[in-house]
């Protein structure tokens, strides 16, 4: 797998805590649009903006690609959690779901948290496998 690949891998990895406070804040974004002040003061007719505002809020939060991109990359990882063993999901959750990491995965292998795997470099096959499987989830072409 080519590096840039594994790194944009493991940067979603990283980022899926935080998936719900993205989708918040995607939909705020998208629900409370930022608004350019009228300097035109005066006379005038009022218009159906609330209406035509509303309408585009329902058309933007269905059509957003960023919001549409961080659920595809949130369903790929869980389906890949869901389908790991329990030592997979040791080493993924320790490395990078948690804010500091008490562990590398020397330290997971030594300090005997993994049950099935007894060497660093199997521990680094099943990490491996596991971003592969996110790839794979993701549609990424990784040769």
């Amino acid at each position: 797998m080519r590096a840039g690949i594994k790194n944009a891998i493991i940067a979603i990895l990283k980022d899926y805590p935080n998936y719900e406070a993205y989708r918040r804040e995607r939909e705020l974004d998208l629900r409370y649009p930022a608004i350019e002040p009228d300097d035109n003061v005066g006379g005038g007719r009022t218009t159906r903006e609330h209406d035509a505002k509303m309408i585009n809020y329902i058309v933007s939060i269905e059509s957003d690609k960023r919001l549409r991109a961080l659920e595809r990359q949130h369903k790929a990882v869980q389906y890949a959690l869901y389908e790991a063993d329990n030592d997979t999901r040791k080493i993924i959750e320790e490395l990078y779901f948690k804010e500091r990491p008490l562990y590398s995965m020397a330290g997971l292998v030594m300090s005997g948290k993994l049950k099935n795997i007894l060497s660093e470099r199997s521990a680094y096959r099943a990490r491996n496998e596991f971003i592969e499987q996110v790839a794979d989830n993701l549609g990424i072409k990784y040769l």
